[in-house]
């Protein structure tokens, strides 16, 4: 059997096969940042978490805890030019709720039981902290807080995708949200 003339069909097959192709693969990178952004910024809020509810006693809890996030996220993030513009977080204090520990007016149930929870910082991470209502929310070492009390680090970052007709354009934040108990 003979075929007419073919001229061109290659090359529209190619445009349909390598749209196809440049759109997983961009897809592919899109996601990869996603997946190195979210992970650093787990992996910031673990170790600030950490920080944060081992400075009982200490001046600066939230100048520490700021820093040593601040520095880890430094230079990681995808499109964060200056990560204390970029980054905000919130610090706050989770005592459980007992009417001899702590009264509070309003309890906040985390995995199922309620807590009295305090911010003692919000904001961008380039923001000075008071570091007199962290370091009284945290305690001294000689009072143990009550048990089960938690010092909780919650970190914001703005995500931009870096090609925006591809993949994830619907998600424009990621947070990460770690708490570990104070010591």
């Amino acid at each position: 059997m003979k075929y007419g003339r073919q001229d061109g069909t290659t090359l529209v097959e190619f445009a349909f096969i390598g749209l196809l192709f440049f759109t997983i693969l961009f897809g592919l990178i899109q996601y990869a940042e996603l997946t190195k952004d979210r992970s650093m910024l787990t992996e910031a809020a673990v170790r600030g978490a950490r920080l944060f509810s081992a400075k009982r006693g200490f001046a600066t809890p939230c100048a520490a805890t700021q820093t040593l996030i601040r520095n880890m996220l430094t230079g990681t993030l995808t499109n964060a030019t200056a990560v204390g513009n970029s980054v905000n977080m919130t610090l706050d204090i989770a005592c459980p709720t007992n009417p001899i520990d702590c009264a509070c007016a309003s309890p906040t149930k985390i995995a199922g039981q309620d807590f009295c929870v305090t911010t003692c910082f919000s904001g961008k991470i380039s923001n000075a902290c008071n570091e007199n209502l962290c370091s009284s929310y945290l305690g001294t070492e000689a009072p143990e807080p009550p048990t089960g009390t938690a010092a909780r680090v919650t970190l914001t970052y703005g995500f931009t995708p870096l090609f925006k007709s591809i993949g994830a354009t619907n998600i424009t934040s990621l947070t990460s949200t770690m708490s570990d108990t104070l010591k």
